[in-house]
């Protein structure tokens, strides 16, 4: 995936997290769904090294602990690479 476009998803995700009414929460699970999901075409997690990148330079390593919760294998991946 274009790195821009997992960088805007990323944003996105850690924006989504911060919300706190439930239909905003409805949305981020969702939306962070997509992200895990293999079929989808906003799957985040095929380059794990710019996905890392990505997540420690805007300050978002926070979620990988969502990751966890649909691919806990990649969020250990993840948080190896990020030194976690």
């Amino acid at each position: 995936m274009n790195r821009m476009v997992v960088e805007e998803t990323v944003l996105k995700l850690a924006d989504g997290l911060l919300m706190s009414s439930t239909q905003e929460r409805y949305k981020f699970d969702k939306q962070i769904r997509k992200a895990c999901d293999r079929e989808s075409k906003r799957y985040l997690l095929d380059d794990l090294r710019t996905l890392a990148e990505i997540l420690k330079d805007n300050d978002c390593e926070y979620l990988v602990d969502r990751i966890f919760f649909y691919d806990d294998d990649v969020a250990q991946k993840l948080n190896e690479i990020l030194g976690r």
